[in-house]
């Protein structure tokens, strides 16, 4: 029978991988929903996870109790609730994201209570930031964990004499924001020291240890900075290393003062080049924009300073192919103006 549960964050996966720049409406889904599903409910599974559990990652368990409780599921409470014992995975957070679900299906009227509640919690890093004052603090505070001050001073001066030419000329904040957007994604570039960064924080590790019952093997799995396993494989594949490697990661995490100076051994890798000329050449057109922004070349400008965050693109050879692909637009763009 035509019945189905369906939260309101829709992520259809396998069309982003072939179409990152699609565009996904929420209206459009329901519509052709309503057409063929008989039983059919909306509600945040994600956000209500995020508050309830404190992670996103039982959504899905909520929708599966929802549609246990409608009696959609032909599997016995029991059954369910051992395979959940069984699979070993956050035992307790997954039973509990199983009942939340049960109590939404069962008492509409209690997720309505709580939905105030869920938009009141909602933590600052999951809002979507308005105004480019707040893509800017936002900006700056990671540029400082990033590598320092220095970062921050580029970033700022480049970013607000655009802001202020669009104010010149009556345009409102779209192009800063979009220039802000793809600057700070070239000024942070996820280099060795980065990744590093980020995969040794203890925020990262007890988060991974929350979501399994007792001790907790974690593998990483590196490529690039020269750990990449030679051999046949195009791309190098990628090398295994065991829990031992993060006090290496921690201290590489915290070196990261020495980028870009002649005690970093990767600064001359082609990676690294291919980021201080796509850095480079931003700035070039940032400076273009902050100077010739006006009301009749506005989309064009707006579509060069969206070069980056659009096309700027994965590592490695997937980073060159896009990269290389980003720099015949950004000409385009160029001679048309």
């Amino acid at each position: 029978s035509a019945r189905g549960v369906v939260s309101q964050s829709i992520a259809p996966t396998e069309e982003f991988a072939r179409n990152p720049d699609g565009v996904v409406s929420e209206k459009d889904c329901r519509a052709a929903l309503e057409k063929t599903v008989r039983d059919l409910y909306f509600f945040d599974a994600i956000a209500l996870s995020r508050t309830q559990l404190g992670d996103t990652i039982g959504a899905n368990m909520i929708l599966l109790g929802f549609a246990w409780q409608r009696g959609w599921l032909p599997v016995s409470l029991d059954a369910i609730e051992q395979a959940i014992s069984l699979n070993g995975a956050a035992i307790k957070m997954n039973l509990k994201a199983f009942s939340l679900g049960r109590l939404v299906a069962y008492d509409p009227a209690w997720l309505s209570a709580v939905r105030q509640t869920v938009d009141d919690r909602r933590p600052s890093e999951y809002r979507v930031p308005a105004r480019l004052s707040e893509w800017m603090t936002l900006h700056e505070g990671r540029l400082i964990d990033y590598q320092g001050k220095s970062l921050v001073v580029r970033y700022r001066a480049k970013v607000s004499r655009i802001a202020a030419r669009s104010r010149d000329i009556g345009l409102d904040e779209t192009i800063a924001i979009t220039a802000a957007r793809s600057y700070f994604k070239l000024l942070a570039h996820k280099d060795e020291f980065e990744v590093a960064r980020l995969l040794g924080k203890d925020e990262f590790i007890e988060g991974i240890s929350r979501q399994f019952e007792g001790r907790v093997s974690i593998h990483f799995h590196l490529a690039g900075g020269g750990v990449a396993r030679k051999g046949k494989e195009v791309p190098p594949a990628k090398q295994e290393f065991k829990s031992w490697i993060l006090p290496v990661l921690r201290l590489l995490g915290k070196s990261r003062w020495a980028r870009n100076t002649w005690l970093d051994p990767w600064r001359s890798t082609a990676e690294r080049k291919l980021a201080a000329s796509l850095l480079s050449r931003f700035e070039a057109d940032l400076d273009r924009i902050g100077q010739s922004l006006s009301l009749e070349n506005a989309d064009a400008m707006q579509q060069l300073a969206a070069i980056p965050e659009k096309r700027i693109r994965g590592y490695g050879h997937i980073r060159e192919r896009n990269a290389a692909m980003a720099v015949r637009e950004r000409e385009q763009i160029l001679d048309s103006l």
